[in-house]
């Protein structure tokens, strides 16, 4: 819920509805698309091995685009500052631990927000070409010799994963222990969309019905 202050207004007090879970749906990008389908708003979350959780806001529905960016200003990248693996006492400090957040918001250095194709899963990129595609998103580095990539980038059975320095945020690698740029293990990965409903049946009656505007539009 920590993550609600940083919302776009217009959704900052709506409710929290789980569409995908790598546990519950399966781990790959075939399971999740279909899930998320539709959702303009995501919150992705992602735990490593290591107890380490993060992940991105975005505001553009996720969709199989090729080797093109999409997205919008309003996405950014977070990080629980410290791992799940931290020695709690009480629910008072495990409280306190899921609430310690780093965000970073989107720069305006580049347009490469959202990523997705066949093989990637992907959230920011490096460079300063707002055309830029995967294929031009070869790191590069700066006066400093910081190499540059994606804020983060899930495989297409997203069990593991890389994280890098990235322009579109201005963040560091989000996993502490792999910054490195070494892959990492996932153990879970969740999608989560915001919906003014308060029960599941009257949020996924909403969504058929968008879905079906969409559908049907005309131009």
């Amino acid at each position: 819920e920590s993550l609600q202050n940083f919302f776009p207004y217009s959704i900052s007090e709506e409710n929290f509805w789980m569409r995908y879970s790598l546990v519950k749906h399966g781990a790959s990008m075939h399971s999740l698309l279909p899930h998320v389908r539709g959702a303009r708003y995501t919150v992705v979350a992602i735990e490593t091995t290591d107890g380490e959780v993060f992940g991105s806001f975005t505001g553009t529905a996720w969709k199989n685009n090729g080797a093109s960016y999409f997205g919008s200003g309003e996405a950014f990248l977070w990080r629980l500052r410290q791992s799940r693996n931290t020695p709690c006492y009480s629910i008072v400090d495990l409280a306190h631990h899921e609430s310690e957040l780093d965000i970073y918001p989107w720069t305006g250095d580049n347009h490469c927000v959202q990523f997705c194709s066949n093989d990637t899963f992907a959230v920011g990129g490096g460079g300063i070409s707002s055309e830029t595609t995967f294929g031009g998103d070869a790191a590069i580095a700066d006066d400093e010799k910081k190499e540059y990539g994606f804020g983060f980038a899930l495989d297409n059975n997203l069990l593991h994963g890389t994280t890098s320095n990235c322009t579109t945020f201005g963040s560091p690698p989000l996993s502490k222990v792999h910054a490195d740029g070494s892959p990492f293990e996932i153990v879970n990965v969740e999608v989560w969309t915001t919906t003014p409903c308060f029960s599941l049946e009257d949020a996924e009656k909403l969504q058929f019905g968008k879905l079906f505007l969409e559908r049907h539009a005309t131009i």
